[in-house]
């Protein structure tokens, strides 16, 4: 079985370096897509405020709770711990890269949300909704919650932390994706994002997890041992 796993991560790692020609075209699509979104904010939020139910809130409010970042470590811990008594070498390498992936996301997205210092949807009504940057009315605001909705912090860490599952064990990945998709929707559910906010954190959760098993996959699986196959 770990045999065959290792072909099948060092299949995927030689693909990823062969197929660039693919990958930028697929690269220039999702920007295009999530670009497109910010269409949509508006008449997204216009439709959850006509819509929203004590049903949705709770459901934004469960999957903003236990999407954040520690709450994502439970699984991972659990998994991490019986790959380890069954000494699963294989599953234990392919976590490390998921939740180093998913670490190196969400810190960049909050260095992002940061600079960029876009209001939330549910920001006090005294704050105008716009892009203020670091600064604004002469204080620094990159630690202040109401400025910080661009990109989704959750979406990028769950999606950096499935996204190289299913690079590496697609059908599991396939599985598991809803997983980080429902979060995205959660938060905007509770009105802590827009749309286009989570459209953009995905894409970058997406952008370190490939770089990040781009990068891990040889470190971690050696062409020696590659070889042995």
């Amino acid at each position: 079985m770990q045999k065959e796993s290792i072909h099948f991560i060092g299949h995927c790692s030689m693909a990823m370096k062969t197929n660039r020609g693919k990958a930028v075209a697929l690269w220039i699509f999702a920007a295009a897509v999530a670009g497109v979104s910010f269409l949509f904010d508006e008449p997204l939020l216009a439709f959850m405020k006509a819509h929203t139910t004590p049903a949705v809130l709770a459901f934004g409010r469960f999957g903003s709770h236990y999407g954040q970042w520690n709450w994502l470590m439970v699984p991972c811990i659990i998994v991490g711990l019986i790959s380890w008594c069954r000494r699963d070498t294989i599953c234990l390498r392919i976590l490390c890269i998921m939740i180093t992936a998913s670490i190196l996301a969400g810190l960049g997205a909050n260095v992002v949300r940061a600079a960029t210092g876009r209001t939330r949807p549910n920001a006090p009504a005294a704050i105008e909704q716009g892009w203020y940057g670091p600064r604004a009315n002469g204080q620094w605001i990159v630690i202040k919650a109401d400025y910080n909705a661009f990109p989704s912090a959750h979406a990028a860490a769950s999606m950096g932390l499935i996204f190289p599952l299913l690079l590496l064990r697609k059908r599991i990945g396939l599985l598991l994706l809803p997983v980080s998709i429902l979060i995205g929707a959660a938060r905007i559910c509770v009105g802590a994002h827009h749309l286009s906010d989570v459209m953009f954190g995905f894409l970058l959760g997406i952008a370190v997890a490939i770089w990040t098993t781009g990068k891990m996959v040889p470190l971690l699986f050696p062409d020696s041992e590659l070889k042995r196959v």
